[in-house]
């Protein structure tokens, strides 16, 4: 559903970086909510659900 790709960040002090994202396929737009993501609402409820349905997530992150 995402392909990976590597993309430039602009910091808020101004300097850039160079960072790994995840971003969906344009086949799989129309699986997408229309609302905002909010990062603290996936930390209280989505957080697991995503850590336990990704194959390899712990070998990357070394989190328990």
């Amino acid at each position: 559903m995402y392909g990976r790709r590597t993309v430039s960040i602009e910091m808020n002090n101004g300097g850039r970086l160079t960072a790994e994202t995840y971003i969906v396929r344009a086949e799989y737009v129309d699986n997408l909510e229309e609302v905002e993501w909010d990062f603290s609402e996936f930390l209280r409820s989505g957080k697991s659900k995503f850590r336990a349905g990704y194959v390899g997530y712990h070998s990357i992150t070394g989190e328990d």
